[in-house]
């Protein structure tokens, strides 16, 4: 059985497997940076450049902490619960949710 936790650990270790965004192929390769400083990535099946958006994209936060967010999102903690459990601000919590949420309704096609 597949808890949340599970399904929220599963789509934050997809962040080293790449899916281009156009054909949805695993074969891309790092493709310089965008203006910002993003890493950009080029499809090697469709030639599409692309921007990865994953819940850990451009965030500098340890795997650990991460993994205390998805023990607190599968136990339902509020913000202020994880603020103290990750050690991060109230911004980020929030922030660390919605990117998480999005995920995983993207995960199941919502």
């Amino acid at each position: 059985m597949c808890t949340n936790e599970d399904r929220i650990m599963s789509i934050l270790a997809e962040e080293g497997s790449v899916l281009c965004t156009g054909c949805g192929s695993m074969d891309s390769v790092r493709f310089g940076r965008t203006a910002r400083g993003t890493q950009r990535y080029r499809c090697s099946a469709c030639g599409r450049t692309f921007v990865y958006e994953g819940p850990k994209a451009g965030t500098k936060l340890d795997d650990e902490i991460w993994a205390e967010y998805a023990r607190c999102h599968a136990r339902g903690a509020s913000i202020g619960e994880v603020m103290s459990a990750c050690g991060v601000s109230r911004n980020t919590a929030y922030r660390m949710r919605h990117r998480v949420d999005e995920a995983l309704l993207r995960g199941c096609g919502l």
